[in-house]
């Protein structure tokens, strides 16, 4: 599996054939992005991702995961546009994506800990002012939309190429 990410802000997923599963565009042009536990992604272009994660395989055992959630977070892609008003999530092995909505605060890192997704403010100097957090838990309902897998788009034919 692949996610490709371009500079406007499309986000494609490409199966292991190189089929493109899913486009679909972000409200603004990506300036950050993280891959599975926060580990940060410096430039834009393809990335390889699982076809299973933990959550696409075993949702239930993995939402009773409380010690160190940022295990399960494994084949997620996390995306901050120029608007800074939402945090986009792509599940690359169900071909989902969410979008989160932020507080109205500017210039602002994100931060992946154990038991919480943390947003800081950045200063001028270098200390960092904490201005909000989600709990794991509080992200469960999106974590579980996410993680379920797409329905397969229905087949075309000669006579019908494109279903309802």
């Amino acid at each position: 599996m692949t996610i490709s990410v371009s500079r406007d802000g499309t986000v494609s997923i490409f199966n292991s054939n190189e089929i493109r599963q899913l486009r679909f565009g972000l409200p603004g042009r990506p300036i950050s992005m993280w891959r599975d536990a926060g580990q940060s992604i410096t430039s834009f272009g393809r990335f390889a991702f699982p076809s299973q994660t933990p959550l696409s395989t075993n949702f239930k055992s993995t939402a009773k995961e409380t010690s160190d959630f940022l295990n399960n977070l494994a084949g997620l892609l996390w995306i901050l546009d120029d608007g800074e008003e939402y945090l986009t999530i792509v599940h690359s092995a169900t071909y989902r994506y969410a979008f989160i909505p932020l507080p109205a605060i500017r210039d602002f890192e994100l931060r992946f800990h154990p038991d919480r997704l943390e947003l800081c403010k950045r200063s001028l100097v270098d200390s960092v002012l904490h201005s909000w957090a989600l709990s794991w838990n509080e992200l469960l309902p999106v974590l579980q939309e996410l993680a379920q897998h797409s329905p397969p788009p229905p087949r075309g034919n000669a006579i019908v190429p494109y279903p309802l």
